[in-house]
């Protein structure tokens, strides 16, 4: 029995030795630095490059530094996608089996830049995903992430932006990329997400939705929104970002002390009101409805 406690506590300090050396050497580091930017290219199918990586294994933080991901663009334009810096709050779970959980995640000043040939084709790249013969769908993202923030960020879409700006917590979503159709369809989840425009005012609400996204259209067949007294279930939703235009079915309780000054609805911002039909907006402050509505 002695002999056996003296070859486990032998090998515990060796294990230990190895890992203290990998820390102290920057093998770990550069393991880590490799693997990241090869799950980045396979999962968006880019040319990824970055300024600084740096990994902090007591607080367990990675920071990325000038994030670069190129897409199939032309040479002279902008990237697909850059951001000046990216900070990961990791947990190892386990290290021969790689898996790690996402704790929190910082975007400082992403740009995501969208190009759209008169053909429809983008720069977005395929992703590298493994291909399985007969099946038409390839899982392509598995993201848990318990607190999320990006700042300053940009979307641009042809000659069109809009700001990029979120935060929130316990962000869920799987997503599958669709060969034939060039998109990707999966579930999307989250609480206490907090967006501004292209609101008057900043509004926090929890999501639930089954979503689908292309270059430049994104839909859901269902998805549920909640904000403080507010409850509404969307259907058959439509946003095309490339015509400002957008439309849902909209069924449910919304609370207009609340959501009134938010959406700068044109009614006394006092009260619920009971909703049902179809929305639709074609930019600005063009809002079309038709429906039922019942205030209380």
């Amino acid at each position: 029995m002695k002999r056996i406690l003296l070859v486990f506590a032998t090998l515990l300090l060796v294990a230990v030795g190895i890992a203290v050396w990998a820390i102290q050497s920057g093998w770990l580091d550069r393991k880590i630095h490799a693997r990241l930017i090869t799950e980045i290219e396979n999962a968006t199918g880019g040319r990824v490059t970055v300024g600084a990586y740096g990994f902090d294994w007591r607080t367990m933080r990675a920071e990325l530094r000038g994030l670069t991901i190129h897409g199939l663009e032309p040479s002279d334009a902008a990237p697909l996608f850059q951001a000046q810096r990216i900070v990961a709050g990791v947990k190892i779970i386990s290290l021969w089996q790689r898996k790690f959980e996402l704790l929190s995640l910082d975007a400082e000043a992403p740009q995501v830049n969208v190009l759209v040939a008169p053909d429809g084709r983008t720069n977005i790249p395929e992703p590298r995903v493994r291909r399985v013969t007969g099946a038409p769908m390839a899982r392509f993202l598995d993201l848990a992430i318990s607190r999320y923030r990006v700042t300053q960020g940009a979307f641009h879409l042809g000659e069109r932006q809009w700001p990029l700006e979120a935060q929130g917590k316990d962000l869920d979503l799987q997503l599958d990329f669709d060969r034939a159709a060039r998109g990707y369809a999966g579930h999307l989840s989250a609480k206490d997400m907090r967006i501004v425009e292209p609101l008057r005012m900043p509004l926090m609400f929890d999501l639930d939705a089954a979503v689908r996204m292309e270059a430049t259209r994104l839909s859901f067949s269902t998805a549920n929104f909640r904000s403080g007294h507010s409850a509404i279930k969307a259907t058959k939703g439509e946003i095309a970002l490339d015509h400002r235009f957008a439309s849902a079915h909209l069924e449910g309780v919304m609370s207009l002390t609340e959501l009134g000054p938010v959406l700068g609805l044109p009614v006394e911002h006092q009260g619920e009101a009971r909703v049902q039909g179809m929305f639709q907006w074609n930019g600005g402050r063009d809002l079309t409805a038709a429906g039922t509505a019942q205030a209380t």
